[in-house]
């Protein structure tokens, strides 16, 4: 599939003519996606950082920004494209920079493998993926538990809630996002939190015939 512009990536089928799963799935280069998963995610990422920097600057304990920074930086430079965007289509596009919506920008370090993920992939992906969603949960955890030794002044804790009111909300404005649009019209189709129809899914192998021969040959 890499370098080849008959693909539903480049929105051109073999006689040119229009695809029938056009805005049917995230098939294609298209920057309004890109600004909406950037708008919605940016956002939530600011607060969270916001979290910890608030964090450390209250309790002293500085570590839990630098896990944190350690592991975004890994998960979201590294790992997410290793053991899950490598198996994705838009990863097999020319260039040496991602073009899809969720890590837009982010380097290509590893080569393009149309199979599905591996159960060594998933849990591993699973295994940092989570804890960049779940860490500021625990940090949130650890201040509360902090605030009730060590009670603070009301303006502190009223900018702790915010914050911590603010990234929840962003949270579950995130996970509605993902399950309610993105998942359901993602060309990833061995992601664990793929939600597109198999009718999609037929069609789109049909007509990406690499990605096709490597999903049955690892069924």
């Amino acid at each position: 599939m890499e370098n080849n512009n008959n693909t539903c990536l480049n929105c051109q089928k073999i006689h040119n003519e229009k695809c029938e799963l056009d805005q049917q799935l995230i098939c294609r280069n298209d920057p309004k996606v890109t600004r909406k998963f950037i708008g919605f995610h940016t956002p939530l990422r600011i607060v969270i950082f916001s979290l910890l920097i608030f964090v450390g600057k209250t309790t002293g304990s500085w570590w839990f920004l630098i896990a944190y920074g350690v592991g975004f930086i890994l998960n979201f430079g590294l790992v997410e494209t290793r053991y899950l965007c490598r198996h994705c289509p838009f990863y097999a596009q020319e260039g040496k920079f991602l073009n899809c919506p969720a890590l837009y920008g982010t380097p290509k370090w590893w080569k393009y493998d149309p199979a599905p993920l591996t159960k060594e992939d998933k849990i591993l992906q699973a295994i940092f993926g989570g804890f960049v969603d779940l860490f500021p949960m625990v940090t949130l955890g650890y201040m509360v538990w902090y605030l009730v030794l060590n009670p603070l002044p009301i303006l502190q804790i009223i900018v702790f809630i915010s914050i911590s009111l603010a990234m929840i909300v962003l949270f579950t404005i995130m996970g509605q996002t993902l399950t309610g649009g993105f998942c359901k019209k993602c060309v990833n189709f061995s992601c664990p939190m793929n939600k597109t129809p198999e009718n999609l899914r037929k069609a789109y192998l049909a007509q990406n015939e690499t990605m096709r021969e490597a999903w049955e040959k690892n069924k």
